[in-house]
């Protein structure tokens, strides 16, 4: 991730990060991201005058999920023994 300014939050450490920086990491587009945005799979960005940044944690969180999904997924396609 990159920005270097890292804050607090009830003990939890996280950066803020730019949708930009966020699509590149991910490697999706900025409509898939507003996709997941809108569909609440992202939460909502803190508003900083205008512009819009996402917790580290929340991005984090997100691609767990996505990571715990897939290997669900793919247990079940495992074939029974």
């Amino acid at each position: 991730m990159h920005n270097n300014h890292v804050l607090a939050d009830g003990g939890k450490e996280y950066r803020l990060l730019k949708r930009v920086d966020i699509c590149s990491d991910l490697a999706i587009s900025a409509a898939t991201f507003y996709r997941l945005v809108s569909d609440g799979e992202i939460p909502q960005p803190i508003k900083i005058g205008r512009a819009a940044r996402w917790k580290s944690t929340d991005i984090a969180t997100f691609v767990a999920s996505r990571i715990a999904e897939a290997a669900l997924l793919e247990k079940c396609d495992e074939p029974s023994s």
